[in-house]
């Protein structure tokens, strides 16, 4: 499973909106996968977005780090 380069423009135009707030790794994989209702960062799905954002030089947020 790869994302197509639809998926990876979306994650970008929202990481690239909100550069003083980027998204967290939810949001962006929510983004990614519309049509799935149970994703996270854990699932084959967040793996496959954290990845990109590895691979983009960038790193989302995760759900336990805090945010003041």
């Amino acid at each position: 499973m790869k994302l197509s380069e639809e998926q990876k423009e979306l994650i970008l135009n929202e990481w690239n909106s909100k550069l003083d707030d980027p998204p967290s790794l939810l949001t962006l994989t929510k983004i990614a996968f519309p049509d799935l209702e149970k994703v996270d960062g854990r699932c084959k799905e967040g793996k496959l977005v954290k990845t990109f954002l590895a691979e983009s030089g960038l790193r989302a947020r995760p759900a336990n780090e805090y945010k003041p």
